[in-house]
């Protein structure tokens, strides 16, 4: 076996398989392959040289080529590869994939960079270069060779032909440019720079490379195709972010609950076995477009007139661009200015004085405009940040395509509803795009040469696992497929458990709710096997500033479990922060609404579930797990620690986006039956590199598994000889430093705790932000939980695979991404593949499988529990210690973040 303490870059090369020797394992993994695809033949060779003359005379330096375009520059960091052809294990079934066939020719394209330097007039300071702003530049840049540019509408500039006067050095010019928000043409002075040539043809050798990996995409040429595929589309969507496309038209319109939906599509290139084109729908809420005064009264009515109301249309309308179009020229021409919302005025417009001209803001705007508003009585916005400059809201139209501001809640909902089609529906839906997309002419596809060769989607083969046995109280017996009926735990909680429940804050049916938990809650235990007190120690309601006093008295009185009934879901963070903080004791919380559900006794049922888990018990066993079954490279008497990882990243705060610290969350399991987990979480500092990227690396991972592995040891008396880590959260870009810090850190951890301990090590990311969906050939329905497709739309040499492992419920199924970046354990294909798909079946919140793996759905649930923990915190500090959150002793053991 090959140890890891003897590579030192932490990266593992192909292994030989075991008995075979290395020539006879080339030949017989090249056997099962495809051909080399050939990409279409570039109109120029990719590699010759251009030089571009300079205004003097003399030849400019040839240009650099992107660090993508060499995909084997990096072979010390190999990721593994598939260890066979592919899985077999399972029930052979073919599916349809939401991706296409893409031809595109290998063209040389000029990459430019632009930067606007200074504006010289009247005005000074850098523009924001947007995309509109940024056209309108190339206008004069280009001088006429518009039908050969494309850009990302940031400072990424494409070009078929050179750009004239430009080279690799960098270039200012100068132009006079309209700007339509301000009373004079401007002289716009700005820079480009050419940064490199690359071309298509790139993708095409990554393809084909057997020794590249997902580390060596060609980001650049990747990046630069899906630029393309925006911009000749930019006549009938609307291009926002990365690859989203939407129509003008809102779908679904909710004006009085400030939201319209727009629905659309996403649309990338993914190089697989072969270069293909993935399209999926899309929808998104923005805030309406329109006048801001129309706007608000959709939701407020008359009732904007009342100033109480006033800070919550502040809240509603805060950080908006809006636009005036009210000023004039001196010649009496109309022109349009753009703002940022601070708020609202404290008196109405007929109201509120301007100082310096003693003067209200109604009278100025008739003395100084000749404009009679129709609604004095409302308050003004503010748009300026540190100065009192007020506008009225009727003479300011919100622009469209931003960010809505309407409780997430709410716009979730709305955009599930809308979303959720069943994948006929979406095929169909998808069929439509590429109707219109083969039917573009526009000249740059042309020139590209692009072809969609089958309009049919992709069919794959794909096969559906064996599904696992379930072992309660009584005999062990098969889980059902994506969900299976409760029975009485396998394991209850080891003692009788004295309880209480509250409602909070007081609400009208808050009495009838408990009486209703006090009767029904202990019968329903009883079923389930956990041993409840008789009658509550406190059954009573609680205002949220007695709730600190009551985990107190609870505590004294040696209550084990408080149960409350949260009335629109308040308190919940102050409860968790109470309980798993500072007085270990657990919590279990209810919404109200949640007691109003039919079936109140189902969901009690569930509810114990996470009762259970939380007080040490273990609600049903996954047999072959338990027994290492199926597994050959795992030892039947072996024990395996299991962990998970995320970190989730908090939203900007404030108006000048001053961003908060992330949390990360790490899991293990600490009994041989892979069904107990405890976790660790932090918070990161602030983990930004020089581009303002958050990073996902997690800090002192080294310090987090050496106490894992302590508690671990502590709990069965013994240390485990293999360490399976599932990382959620990490995108292709970032796989090389994840796993270069984090492997080391495990490994580190291991070696420097524990001299000679050196266990097995596979470390896999899982990835769920992708746009990859499967359609059952001959049906309408979902796909089987437990299919897994590893062909076709995975790597080509590389060991991933897709896996739909939950049922689909609603809507269409997303399977999850596995990509093995380290194994030292010799996973076969069909291990790993059920070995993944049975820890889905032991997440102890219900009796479903999920959409992937336990540990790192405990991961997620714990990073967002610091989250509640952060909530109305009065001093974050006095939560943390070296920057780990102080979860109370008698829960640092438990799973608290079920």
């Amino acid at each position: 076996m090959l140890l890891w303490r003897d590579v030192k870059c932490v990266f593992v090369p192909p292994r030989s398989i075991p008995g075979t020797a290395p020539e006879e394992v080339s030949s017989k993994r090249r056997r099962g392959r495809k051909p080399k695809l050939a990409p279409p033949q570039p109109n120029v060779a990719l590699n010759e040289e251009r030089t571009e003359g300079n205004a003097d005379g003399t030849a400019s330096e040839s240009v650099p080529q992107p660090e993508s375009s060499s995909v084997s520059k990096r072979k010390e960091r190999s990721y593994p590869r598939r260890p066979d052809s592919g899985g077999t294990l399972g029930q052979a079934v073919a599916v349809q994939v939401n991706c296409w066939d893409f031809e595109i020719s290998g063209v040389p394209v000029h990459t430019y960079d632009i930067e606007p330097v200074k504006v010289i007039g009247d005005k000074s300071g850098t523009l924001k270069l947007t995309d509109t702003k940024l056209r309108s530049f190339l206008k004069e840049v280009i001088n006429g060779n518009r039908t050969d540019v494309f850009y990302d509408g940031g400072r990424l500039l494409y070009s078929l032909s050179p750009l004239r006067g430009v080279n690799s050095s960098t270039v200012t010019f100068r132009e006079c440019v309209p700007d339509p928000f301000e009373r004079e043409g401007l002289t716009l002075e700005y820079n480009i720079t050419k940064k490199y040539s690359l071309s298509a043809s790139q993708i095409y050798e990554y393809v084909n490379n057997e020794t590249a990996n997902t580390n060596d995409i060609p980001q650049d040429a990747v990046k630069m195709v899906n630029c393309l595929l925006k911009w000749v589309t930019r006549e009938i969507f609307v291009n926002i972010g990365k690859s989203a496309l939407f129509y003008p038209k809102p779908l679904n319109s909710s004006p009085s609950d400030l939201y319209v939906i727009h629905s659309g599509f996403t649309c990338s290139v993914r190089p697989q076995w072969k270069v293909r084109l993935n399209v999926d729908t899309v929808c998104k809420a923005f805030f309406p477009a329109g006048n801001l005064a129309d706007i608000l009264f959709a939701k407020y009515e008359m009732s904007m007139y009342l100033r109480k109301n006033w800070q919550e249309m502040a809240n509603d309308i805060n950080g908006l661009r809006v636009e005036a179009s009210h000023y004039k020229t001196k010649e009496g021409k109309s022109y349009k200015r753009q703002y940022t919302v601070f708020g609202l005025s404290k008196c109405t417009s007929a109201d509120e004085k301007i100082p310096d001209l003693n003067m209200s803001v109604e009278t100025y705007f008739k003395a100084t405009y000749d404009l009679d508003l129709k609604y004095p009585d409302l308050p003004c916005v503010k748009v300026r940040k540190d100065k009192e400059v007020y506008i009225p809201m009727e003479l300011l139209t919100v622009l469209p395509y931003q960010n809505t501001t309407a409780t997430k809640a709410e716009v979730v909902s709305a955009i599930i509803k809308e979303a959720s089609v069943d994948p006929s529906k979406r095929f169909n839906t998808l069929d439509t795009f590429l109707t219109e997309f083969t039917q573009n002419r526009h000249r740059l596809l042309s020139r590209f040469k692009v072809n969609i060769p089958q309009r049919r989607p992709l069919t794959v083969r794909a096969r559906e696992l064996p599904q696992p046995t379930g072992k309660f109280w009584a005999a062990p017996k098969s889980l059902g497929r994506g969900k299976w009926w409760p029975e009485k735990f396998n394991t209850a909680a080891p003692e009788s458990v004295t309880w209480a429940v509250f409602a909070t804050p007081p609400y009208t049916e808050g009495t009838n709710d408990i009486r209703d938990v006090c009767k029904t809650l202990p019968a329903v235990a009883s079923k389930c096997g956990v041993k409840l007190a008789r009658g509550p120690i406190f059954a009573q309601p609680v205002e949220r500033a007695r709730l600190s006093e009551k985990f107190n008295v609870a505590k004294t009185k040696g209550v084990k479990l408080l149960i409350f009934l949260l009335h629109e879901g308040e308190g919940y963070a102050e409860i968790k922060r109470l309980g798993d903080l500072y007085t270990g004791l657990v919590t279990q919380c209810i919404k109200s609404q949640t007691m109003r559900q039919k079936n109140f006794f189902s969901v009690l049922r569930n509810v114990m579930l996470k009762i259970n888990g939380k007080l040490g018990g273990t609600n049903w066993l996954v047999t072959e797990l338990k027994e290492n079954k199926l597994f050959k490279n795992l030892a039947r008497k072996k024990l395996v620690m299991v962990m998970g990882a995320d970190v989730t990243h908090l939203p900007q705060s404030g108006h000048n986006g001053t961003a908060r610290k992330s949390v990360a969350a790490v899991t293990a399991s600490i009994t041989g039956d892979l069904m107990q987990y405890v976790a660790i979480v932090r918070q990161q500092n602030r983990n930004e590199n020089v581009n303002k990227e958050v990073r996902e690396v997690i800090e002192g991972m080294d310090g987090i598994v050496a106490d894992l592995l302590k508690v671990f040891r502590k709990r069965n008396n013994e240390l485990p000889s293999k360490i399976i880590f599932y990382r959620d959260g990490v995108s292709e870009g970032q796989f090389a430093t994840v796993l270069h810090d984090e492997l080391a850190a495990i490994q580190r951890a291991c070696s420097t705790a524990y001299s000679g301990y050196e266990p097995g090590i596979t470390f896999i990311v899982v990835q769920k932000h992708h746009h990859i969906r499967f359609k059952p050939i001959d049906s309408s329905e979902n796909v089987q939980a437990g299919t897994v497709v590893d062909t076709e739309i995975t790597h080509r040499y590389g060991f991933d695979f897709y896996l739909c492992s939950q049922e689909g419920m609603q809507g269409t199924s997303r399977p999850a991404h596995y990509q093995v970046l380290y194994d030292d354990n010799d996973w076969s294909s069909d291990s790993l593949q059920c070995f993944t798909y049975f820890l889905c079946h032991t997440y102890m919140r219900c009796c479903r499988s999920v959409s992937y793996p336990a540990p790192t759905y405990y991961a997620h649930l714990a990073a967002f529990r610091a989250r509640e923990w952060l909530k109305e915190a009065q001093s974050v500090d006095s939560l943390l210690a070296n920057n780990r959150f102080k979860v109370n002793p008698n829960l640092q053991d438990r799973m608290f973040f079920l």
